[in-house]
């Protein structure tokens, strides 16, 4: 395992050489910079010194389009995970991440929906479909009527078996 955090780190500090940003620098990293519609993905920012407890991270392609970003141990940065929401258009999107008085972008691409719909669809489900108020008052009828139809049935069930004895 610290093979691959090692592999990573090296990649991050060489897109971030490549990127002409210098050390010291607030920076964003999203992982996996790739993601389909519905998956969860990373965001860490690091080197941002800041005074503020709360930092969040703004992009079209979010799930409720912010997340608030917790600060990341004794690393000096920030990290957060959110979920790509699942209208989001397959394109390249904006990440932005606000530190002190500066904005920090990063790119998160979107390559299409996931492998199968979390959810279905919004059907309005029918005439069946009631609140919690609705049904349990229906409960309470139906409950009512199967009541009644049992005594009704045991009723019968004793005067036929009195007529056939012949009382």
């Amino acid at each position: 395992m610290g093979g691959v955090v090692r592999v990573a780190l090296g990649v991050m500090a060489c897109a971030t050489f490549a990127t002409g940003a210098s050390v010291g620098d607030p920076r964003v990293t999203i992982y996996p910079p790739n993601a389909k519609a519905g998956d969860k993905v990373s965001i860490y920012v690091h080197e941002c010194s800041t005074t503020t407890t709360d930092i969040y991270a703004s992009s079209m392609a979010f799930e409720g389009r912010h997340v608030r970003l917790a600060r990341n141990g004794g690393q000096g940065g920030w990290m957060g995970s959110v979920e790509i929401d699942d209208e989001a258009d397959s394109t390249a999107h904006e990440v932005v991440v606000r530190c002190s008085n500066r904005s920090i972008k990063a790119y998160l691409t979107v390559n299409g929906r996931g492998a199968y719909p979390r959810v279905g669809p919004n059907t309005g489900g029918g005439g069946l479909a009631m609140s919690a108020a609705e049904s349990e008052s229906v409960r309470t009828i139906w409950l009512m009527a199967a009541i009644g139809t049992l005594v009704a049935a045991s009723g019968l069930a004793i005067v036929a078996a009195r007529r056939r004895r012949g009382q």
